[in-house]
């Protein structure tokens, strides 16, 4: 009698995988992998399955078994995952099927047997991707609704489904929050959230545009949260204020000669040129809060972490929001604690 899908579930499985290029030994890894649980897949430290290699995104994919079976999940790597050849996006992995991930060939078989391959399991086709698809830390496009607007408004429950879609089911959010406003045409507002194995950012735009980072708790060193220098702002208003000064100069003595030589009179010249000199003046004045804008926009504020190979993760903030940003360092200070505890 062959043994049904349910009946299979309840046994733990095993995950093998080698490097393509490495003949040495049938196996190089092994993780085994028990009923409702969860592994991720990725080239940092911190996923439950670690593939050093640049082909394979830092969270590249995860493994999860509920009723339907034993899932393979794309985690919206660069180079995709093939199941026996195929790309896939999400998919049942019966044992006795390889998954290539980068170099590396995964393997699946039950903890009690090498292999299964008479299992039963429900009709399910793998969704074949044709072309490829970004790695986290990429940008797409989402529906925006009245969760977006109570995040905005640093409700952390609103805040917390914005993240829901990007996290691991095994995840767990620690703490969550909202970091401004970036921008003033079209601004693009950051959030920010720390799970039990990530720190995560999320810029999103009020079109739906929005951009997603993380780093692992366990590969990041330190952090840092920066903040525009004021002596620099300061520079900047000066040196626009001598760009208006010089530029106002400019139109004043091209705007005289003008009307001098046009009407042959010094003294219309003098009222044109002076009320040249004032709407120019006027309008430098005017845009010093864009000038300032803008400089915040060039220079932004926000939450820089390390990893281990140098690599910065940051996360942007509004200069407005100096204490989510600086939660934000503490809540990932307290969990890089406890995990190295």
């Amino acid at each position: 009698m062959r043994p049904t899908l349910w009946g299979v579930l309840r046994v733990a499985f095993q995950v093998y995988w080698h490097h393509t290029s490495d003949r040495s030994a049938p196996h190089r890894g092994f993780r085994q992998i028990g009923p409702s649980d969860s592994v991720t897949i990725g080239r940092e430290d911190g996923v439950g399955i670690l593939l050093k290699d640049k082909a394979v995104s830092r969270l590249h994919a995860e493994i999860f078994v509920d009723g339907a079976g034993v899932h393979i999940r794309d985690q919206n790597s660069s180079n995709g995952i093939r199941l026996d050849g195929k790309r896939i996006r999400d998919a049942v992995w019966l044992p006795g099927q390889k998954v290539a991930i980068g170099p590396f060939v995964l393997e699946l078989s039950p903890a009690s047997a090498p292999r299964a391959p008479d299992i039963e399991v429900p009709n399910r086709s793998p969704s074949v991707i044709p072309s490829p698809i970004e790695e986290p830390g990429g940008r797409g496009r989402i529906e925006l609704g009245e969760v977006f607007v109570r995040a905005r408004n640093n409700d952390k429950g609103a805040v917390n489904q914005l993240f829901s879609g990007f996290l691991g089911r095994t995840e767990q959010m620690v703490d969550c929050g909202y970091l401004g406003a970036l921008g003033f045409i079209f601004p693009e507002y950051s959030f920010w959230c720390v799970t039990n194995s990530r720190v995560c950012g999320l810029l999103i735009n009020r079109g739906g545009w929005m951009h997603f980072n993380f780093g692992f708790t366990k590969s990041l060193n330190r952090a840092l949260f920066v903040q525009p220098s004021m002596v620099t702002l300061w520079i900047t208003l000066i040196l626009w204020m001598i760009g208006t000064v010089l530029t106002s100069l400019s139109v004043f003595i091209w705007t005289w000669f003008a009307v001098a030589h046009s009407t042959h009179s010094p003294f219309l010249a003098w009222i044109s040129g002076i009320i040249a000199l004032f709407v120019v003046t006027g309008c430098g004045i005017l845009l010093i809060p864009w000038v300032v804008r803008a400089y915040y926009r060039w220079v932004k504020a926000g939450c820089i972490f390390w990893t281990e190979e140098l690599v910065p993760i940051v996360i942007p903030a509004d200069r407005h929001s100096l204490r989510g940003a600086q939660r934000f360092i503490s809540v990932f200070t307290d969990q890089k604690r406890m995990l190295g505890d």
